[in-house]
């Protein structure tokens, strides 16, 4: 029986919009909520601890870059490892990456529902976020499942559909968070940073985290602190997985990685800095998840349209929850796509029948 030919994918995304894919992932949720945990663990440290991050990250996106450029296949590390390994090992690569995928997806989905419905309450009260129906699931639950069934349909319809509406989130993401440093770089006390290291660590960071405190603390808790907010740096990778959708990619697809390290580390370091010296460490840790919004509700004035600095903050956690999910929707997709056309998921779904009618799968292959 013939087979249909594959469809190729289609150039249409730029340098700008592989960077945008990168970013949008990266600087989620995550800056507004680890800020004050990152601060209760290292005190005003926490800066040196999104630097140290970002450099130890960078490390690892070097290695995605030159893998990238070496094999330009959409699928990111599925299809590097596609070349390089026999086919069990991509199979379960290609499992894992679309778990891992799955449920990042499902995280950002839920953190959209919690920030959208955070930010409409501030206007609309009325707002359902209870269950819909008595003992049935909550609102929560069908706005993250809306925002998801959205960016699919907007996947489906073109790679240039997801891509622009991406680069026009993470615009506008990045401007909300450029408008916050702007206000709070003249409100930031520098005194808020002496002294930058803390005699104990706080909050509860753990074994390590524990083990530094019983011999004082100091620089041994940005340790712990990097591990808390590592997470923060996660979505570069996906740059990786729409290598054949972007304009001369051996040459984009490193350089899109490398300036969403960049741009997302400067970012951090900024919207860090304005934090910290202008709340002080202890209250960002006393307000743990809401700190970078009291910290622009202290200085910010009020935002046409928008209200308080702390609205303008709920404003930019949707956003980055919304362009963090549909990064994720176009990598996994592209993923699952190289996956599916390559032998060893044909075989993981099903054992292979070969000639002589014996049955293969990707951990034994065929009898003769």
């Amino acid at each position: 029986m013939s087979q249909s030919p594959q469809r190729e994918p289609e150039t249409s995304l730029g340098l700008l919009d592989a960077t945008m894919v990168g970013i949008g992932a990266m600087i989620g949720a995550g800056i507004f909520v680890l800020t004050g945990l990152a601060a209760e663990i290292a005190g005003p440290a926490a800066i040196l601890v999104f630097a140290l991050n970002g450099g130890v990250t960078a490390f690892t996106a070097l290695s995605y870059a030159e893998l990238a450029s070496a094999i330009p296949k959409n699928g990111g590390g599925y299809a590097f490892v596609r070349e390089a390994f026999p086919p069990y090992v991509s199979f379960v690569m290609g499992w894992t990456r679309w778990f891992t995928y799955m449920a990042a997806g499902a995280l950002y989905a839920l953190g959209f529902s919690s920030n959208f419905v955070e930010f409409v309450h501030i206007y609309v009260p009325s707002l359902p976020d209870g269950p819909v129906v008595a003992g049935g699931p909550e609102w929560n639950v069908v706005y993250a499942l809306a925002i998801v069934a959205l960016f699919v349909a907007l996947n489906a319809v073109s790679t240039e559909a997801s891509g622009g509406a991406e680069t026009v989130i993470t615009l506008v993401k990045i401007l909300i968070l450029l408008v916050f440093v702007a206000f709070g770089v003249f409100a930031v006390n520098l005194a808020e940073f002496q002294p930058l290291f803390p005699e104990t660590a706080g909050g509860n960071p753990g074994l390590v985290g524990s083990t530094f405190d019983s011999i004082g603390g100091g620089a041994f808790t940005l340790l712990p602190a990097m591990g808390l907010t590592f997470i923060a740096f996660q979505g570069y990778d996906l740059i990786a997985t729409v290598t054949e959708e972007v304009e001369n990619p051996q040459k984009n697809i490193p350089r899109a990685i490398l300036l969403s390290i960049a741009v997302t580390v400067v970012i951090y370091l900024l919207v860090v800095f304005v934090a910290i010296g202008t709340l002080g460490a202890d209250q960002l840790a006393a307000a743990g998840e809401t700190a970078v919004a009291e910290a622009a509700e202290g200085f910010m004035p009020a935002i046409p349209l928008l209200g308080t600095g702390a609205a303008l903050v709920a404003f930019g956690a949707v956003f980055s929850t919304v362009s963090a999910l549909n990064a994720v929707v176009i990598g996994s997709s592209r993923v699952v796509s190289r996956w599916a056309a390559s032998a060893s998921c044909r075989h993981g779904w099903a054992a292979s029948t070969t000639a002589s009618g014996r049955r293969s799968s990707p951990l034994r292959p065929a009898q003769s």
